[in-house]
């Protein structure tokens, strides 16, 4: 076990913060966020574990860290009803102890910058008609590499800046005792819960939220997290959240949605048409729309070059209106050419046909390049404004397979240098109008 603690015992001339964990299976991630509390600089601090039934090494991690932390971390393990039933869990067991005045909410596979807690209390005592302050983060991948910064925004946001996603990264706030007037958690939300719960803070406390304006902790994306795992959940609870408080869910939630459909199209273990995943989703989030949305929203899906090209085995990542730019990607996925053993008798398809556009507004040529998974390079040139084709030949060895191919272009042109009256700054090299299986 590393060093101990700075300080280990309370100071009872400090308000006592108390910091919920919950946490389920987190075993791989607990340590650091354990860590990056009981590290901390600020005395009057204790950590709260709610675990929900763990089956991997959590539990043993826990009753490792209990005597290290001499007396500042406590911990009970039982099932639970989710996350937010957990989160609830430690909140109501915080504010059942009179003393602890300040409240943070740390998961389990996120942790505290240093310094994290200091810098909320003083901004908090600072301030005391604030009920809540948070602060600026980062995003962590598994192994802790940092992703890039968060997109945080001020407290003096409009809450109509909500309908474009939240701007408060959970692990960064901390809560007086006063900010559970607006409730707790709502527990039918499995994903979005934190996101519907700022909401309603914001509506109740206007005026009376804070920021740090320094890094304040790490939140992780990983395979596992929620936000990675149930993408369909978080935009549908998300749509909810804002239909519910603020309005009508902008068109961009459902569009966001259908790219991260057709970016995982062919690549997971999903076995059903692209069409009928964008079906499902959009069907369950129509009713966060308002009219015009779903008008704009039917329209927009109809005209998707992606989803009027994708093929139960082959899929063609083009921009939604069918352009590429400096590169795209071409998947397959399904049955491989017989092998000769299986005689000349069985079918199989072979090869996949792109028909393509140059469509230039200037004459000139096209260098392009097609790198298969497996394989070596080819290389060849087209007229820029003329159709082409481009053929990929489809592995000949027996059985399921999954393999793709990288499309890349030498040549590209921008719409808006061309043309002035035009504002699209994109990187264009040429349009695929359809895709074949053959």
């Amino acid at each position: 076990m590393a060093k101990k603690p700075k300080q280990a015992a309370l100071n009872p001339k400090l308000p006592q913060v108390c910091v919920v964990t919950p946490s389920l299976n987190s075993g791989n991630y607990l340590d650091a966020a354990l860590y990056s509390v009981l590290r901390q600089d600020y005395p009057a601090l204790q950590s709260l574990v709610v675990d929900g039934g763990s089956t991997d090494a959590s539990l043993s991690l826990l009753e490792r860290f209990t005597p290290w932390a001499e007396g500042r971390l406590q911990w009970i393990s039982c099932p639970d009803n989710g996350p937010a039933a957990a989160v609830n869990a430690g909140f109501e067991a915080a504010l059942a102890n009179p003393d602890s005045q300040i409240i943070g909410w740390l998961n389990a596979d996120d942790y505290y910058a240093e310094h994290a807690v200091s810098r909320a209390v003083t901004a908090l005592q600072k301030n005391p008609h604030w009920v809540m302050v948070y602060g600026e983060a980062h995003h962590i991948d598994a192994h802790g590499a940092d992703i890039g910064a968060y997109p945080t925004k001020p407290p003096k946001t409009p809450l109509q800046s909500f309908k474009d996603g939240s701007f408060i990264c959970q692990p960064t706030a901390f809560f007086r005792r006063e900010v559970f007037e607006a409730g707790l958690l709502d527990e039918s939300y499995s994903t979005a819960f934190d996101f519907e719960w700022w909401l309603r803070i914001f509506k109740r406390f206007p005026g009376r939220i804070g920021m740090v304006n320094s890094v304040q902790a790490y939140s992780r994306l990983h395979p596992g997290c929620l936000t990675r795992r149930l993408r369909d959940v978080v935009a549908l609870e998300s749509i909810r959240a804002i239909q519910s408080h603020i309005g009508p869910a902008p068109l961009h939630w459902l569009l966001t949605r259908v790219d991260e459909l057709c970016a995982s199209y062919l690549q997971d273990e999903s076995t059903a048409p692209l069409a009928t995943l964008v079906q499902d989703f959009v069907l369950k989030a129509l009713p966060g729309m308002d009219a015009a949305t779903r008008t704009e929203l039917i329209e927009r899906l109809k005209s998707d070059a992606r989803l009027r090209m994708a093929r139960p085995n082959a899929f063609v990542a083009v921009q939604p209106d069918g352009w590429v730019g400096r590169r795209v990607t071409v998947r397959w996925r399904g049955e491989r050419l017989p092998s000769p053993s299986e005689g000349q008798n069985a079918v199989a398809p072979s090869v996949l046909t792109l028909k393509c556009q140059g469509s230039w507004p200037r004459a000139g040529k096209l260098r392009l390049s097609v790198r298969p998974a497996v394989g070596g390079v080819q290389h060849f040139t087209v007229d820029a404004r003329e159709e082409f084709v481009i053929q990929l030949d489809l592995p000949s060895l027996a059985g399921p397979s999954r393999t793709s191919w990288t499309i890349e272009s030498a040549d590209i042109f921008v719409p808006s240098r061309v043309d002035k009256k035009l504002n699209d700054a994109r990187e264009l090299s040429f349009k695929v109008e359809s895709l074949f299986v053959s």
